[in-house]
């Protein structure tokens, strides 16, 4: 089958938002189709690209996975055709200024998927220091055992100015064969916020209006980026290998409702990936509606600050009623992390009512 995709492997710093956040944005604020995965649950790398892409993001971790099958047939049951599919990873741990290790992880997925790596990396500094650390990165990805991940291009981030990116681009030249992909400018990088006001629907909407902006004036920029280029080698590796499963559809029959709150979706569409791979009917309320729960065979409560929901989950006696009643109805009920405590107090409620 063919499945444009893309490892979009930027390097990190602690106190900034991941420079992916801004290609992608741009790239869907151009008209490029995308879906958009990320390597690891960071919760807030998940919902700041929820909010600046208004699209679910699915996390296909190596370890949460547990094989290579499992991570394909997630990759291969989520992703969309006729889009470009975006893995966000990370680029590694910097050991000296011109040395940087490449995350196991992210050599993993590209290896899994079959697809090409672009790193984005800081050239903040010494041309010759940053030329250095690509080299590095190249030697890492070429020498793994059993097949390369490979490198297709490299984009910058946080260049001072045309000239330095000139220079850096001569130095990483006599070192490695890369396509240069262009630079994000130095005052373009966004510092992060904590989780808890991307969480709050004010702010969270300033954080995005912020990205969004930022994004818009990077696709201002002339030439500043090789988009069509980017666009372009997300299809290198088009073909995608699929993985035949004896498991998928069987549970045609059940409809599970996931109780849809947008303080609720730290763990990303994982959960409804699954329900809908199972054969499950899937149906999103926003409200505790015991008219709408009737239908459902199951609920699944999602991962989030479960505070932040309380007044819409136990905030009154008739909500409280409708959760109590659930746990009467013997209908099975999954909880996942923050929520937790407010439905165990709807359980124990219900428990000293009998």
């Amino acid at each position: 089958m063919d499945i444009p995709r893309l490892i979009i492997a930027d390097e990190r710093r602690t106190g900034f938002i991941p420079p992916a956040v801004l290609i992608i944005s741009a790239m869907q604020q151009m008209g490029y189709p995308v879906r958009i995965f990320v390597s690891e649950p960071d919760e807030e790398l998940i919902q700041i690209l929820q909010l600046v892409c208004s699209q679910p993001v699915t996390v296909i971790d190596p370890f949460l996975c547990g094989s290579q099958k499992t991570l394909k047939i997630l990759f291969q049951h989520a992703a969309q055709k006729d889009a470009i599919n975006f893995i966000v990873a990370p680029l590694g741990e910097r050991q000296r200024e011109d040395t940087l290790t490449v995350s196991s992880d992210t050599l993993e997925i590209a290896r899994a998927l079959g697809c090409g790596i672009v790193p984005v990396l800081y050239g903040d500094t010494s041309a010759t220091l940053t030329a250095r650390s690509v080299e590095h990165i190249v030697s890492q990805c070429n020498g793994i055992a059993g097949g390369g991940a490979s490198i297709l291009a490299i984009l910058y981030m946080s260049v001072f100015n045309p000239r330095e990116y000139q220079l850096l681009e001569i130095e990483q030249g006599r070192k490695t064969p890369l396509i240069g992909l262009g630079y994000i400018p130095k005052y373009l990088e966004r510092e992060s916020v904590s989780l808890l006001h991307l969480l709050l629907e004010d702010r969270g909407r300033q954080v995005a209006l912020s990205l969004k902006t930022a994004a818009a004036q990077l696709i201002a920029l002339v030439d500043q980026v090789e988009w069509a280029t980017f666009a372009t080698l997300s299809r290198i590796d088009e073909k995608f290998e699929a993985v035949s499963d004896s498991n998928r559809r069987q549970l045609p029959s059940l409809t599970v409702g996931i109780y849809d709150h947008p303080a609720f979706c730290l763990n990303g569409d994982n959960a409804t990936q699954l329900f809908s791979y199972l054969g499950c009917s899937v149906e999103k309320f926003s409200e505790l509606d015991e008219k709408k729960l009737h239908n459902a065979d199951a609920l699944y409560i999602p991962h989030g600050m479960g505070f932040l929901a309380a007044e819409m989950l136990i905030g009154s006696k008739e909500k409280s009623n409708v959760l109590k009643n659930l746990f009467l109805s013997r209908k099975p009920i999954f909880v996942n992390g923050g929520a937790a405590p407010l439905c165990r107090w709807a359980r124990v409620s219900f428990r000293l009512l009998r």
